[in-house]
């Protein structure tokens, strides 16, 4: 079978693909089985090597903001991708008849794809967690300054005159509440002593009521007796009845006095509550006057220090500004991500008692699987290349390649390659040498030749197998349908 029915004209592109995939084109040219999988490898790399350019591209323009150094530096940074990426591929070779796994060079091609992949994925990290970035930047320069100053005289004193500010305002709102308590107080108290002036001369007691009772019948009696026309009984008992009611009244009277004197204690009780309670709202109406001065001495006080902190602050934020957004924008990213806050929990002890404990939880999940799931997506892409030819079959191409080599250790540990070692060290003449070339010329296109047939007849055994297997599959379904 010749050449023309094996192989194919590929485009240049294809081709290229294969010189970036790490494979001979001549070679490959001649295995049309492995076309798509060395195209494969190559585009992976190649994409790798773009997204490299991007990531590349992306750090320089944060660093200097310059065209030029950005085409520049993303090109060198592709460009080492580039042969990063290659080299793993081409450095990885199968030993068509062993069963290997290749598991150490997959460990130390793992290990470098983490670190480029790290280093690619950067530049979109900061791209999607951008918005993100923004909302956190406040925060982490204020969690800058205090990790930055914490030991700075400055920071401490604003620290301790912001604790005092916070002590001072919770003491005049409990100043305040307390005023507020004592105000109600005396407004009961007032209330109560009304009601008790209210009750003065308005006894309510059994005794007065019982005289009053008694003192409005005798009196009703006394009346009738007035309208009865003048005779010995009239004369008789008017006097007696007036006798009852001034007794009776005179009860009311004593009774009025015992409760009036019991209110008046009482009246007087309260308006000595009331001074009391005045004095009382006195007081504390200095204690707020005196705490609201101390609280606006140590809150000016302490925006002093916190301005002289702020500065040092300001001073920071410069350098990141002169320096790069790059630094400052992975450092936000990083605090942001990786913030933490206590959650309490619950639990049932054994002995039926219920038990809260703390742990330390990160804040932003969600963000940290993305941000990991990107950086996971990178190395994935850069390990790619090196796992396709790992899990893959070998095919045509890795069969004349592992030839090729064993021809070649062969023919270097032959008696031959000795002799012309032994030849050239010691000078023999040029013509044996260039026979002895020519001849090991001609032995190596034999051996090629041997090889090119062995692969052709196995590509003809197996399209021969594909067809019979076709025409045997056809005449299935012919049955099946019926046709025959």
């Amino acid at each position: 079978m010749s050449n023309s029915n094996t192989t194919r004209e590929v485009s240049c592109f294809t081709r290229f693909l294969w010189f970036v995939a790490g494979a001979d084109i001549e070679m490959l040219s001649l295995c049309p089985l492995d076309y798509k999988k060395y195209e494969a490898i190559g585009m992976t790399i190649l994409m790798t090597s773009l997204v490299g350019f991007a990531a590349g591209s992306s750090a320089a323009w944060y660093f200097t903001e310059d065209a030029l150094w950005t085409l520049v530096f993303g090109l060198f940074w592709s460009l080492l991708i580039f042969s990063i990426d290659r080299s793993l591929v081409v450095t990885l070779k199968k030993d068509p008849y062993k069963k290997s796994y290749y598991v150490l060079p997959l460990v130390f091609r793992g290990f470098l794809a983490i670190l480029v992949a790290g280093i690619m994925s950067i530049p979109l990290e900061l791209l999607v967690f951008n918005g993100f970035i923004q909302n956190d930047i406040e925060n982490y320069k204020s969690d800058l300054l205090k990790q930055q100053h914490q030991d700075s005289f400055d920071a401490q004193q604003a620290a301790e005159y912001d604790s005092k500010s916070k002590s001072l305002d919770q003491l005049l709102k409990s100043e305040s509440n307390k005023k507020d308590d004592i105000i109600t107080a005396i407004n009961d108290k007032r209330s109560e002593r009304q009601r008790e002036a209210n009750m003065l001369n308005h006894p309510n007691t059994t005794t007065y009521n019982n005289a009053q009772a008694s003192a409005n019948g005798l009196q009703r009696q006394l009346n009738e007796l007035y309208s009865l026309s003048n005779s010995d009984y009239r004369r008789n008992r008017i006097p007696g009845l007036r006798s009852q009611i001034s007794h009776q009244r005179s009860v009311m009277a004593s009774e009025r006095n015992a409760w009036n004197s019991k209110v008046n204690a009482r009246i007087s009780e309260l308006d000595n509550e009331i001074a009391q309670l005045s004095d009382a709202l006195r007081v504390a109406k200095e204690n707020i006057a005196r705490t609201d001065r101390e609280k606006q001495r140590v809150d000016s006080t302490s925006v002093s220090y916190q301005a002289r902190a702020e500065e040092s602050l300001n001073k920071t934020d410069e350098r990141f500004r002169n320096g790069n957004n790059f630094t400052l924008y992975y450092a936000v990213l990083a605090h942001a991500i990786y913030k933490t806050h206590k959650v309490t929990h619950e639990r049932m002890g054994t002995d039926g008692k219920t038990y809260t404990y703390e742990t330390e939880e990160f804040v932003n999940k969600d963000f940290m699987f993305l941000l990991w799931f990107i950086r996971a997506m990178f190395f994935v892409i850069e390990l790619l290349p090196s796992i396709v030819k790992v899990v893959s079959k070998a095919g045509q191409y890795e069969l004349r390649v592992y030839h090729q080599e064993e021809e070649l250790k062969k023919y270097l540990h032959s008696q031959e390659y000795q002799d012309y070692c032994y030849k050239m060290l010691h000078g023999d003449n040029q013509l044996e040498m260039d026979l002895q070339a020519q001849r090991h010329d001609a032995e190596k296109k034999v051996q090629h030749d041997i090889i090119q047939a062995i692969i052709n007849a196995e590509e003809s055994v197996a399209k021969d197998s594909i067809d019979n297997w076709e025409k045997l599959e056809k005449g299935k379904m012919l049955v099946r349908n019926g046709v025959l």
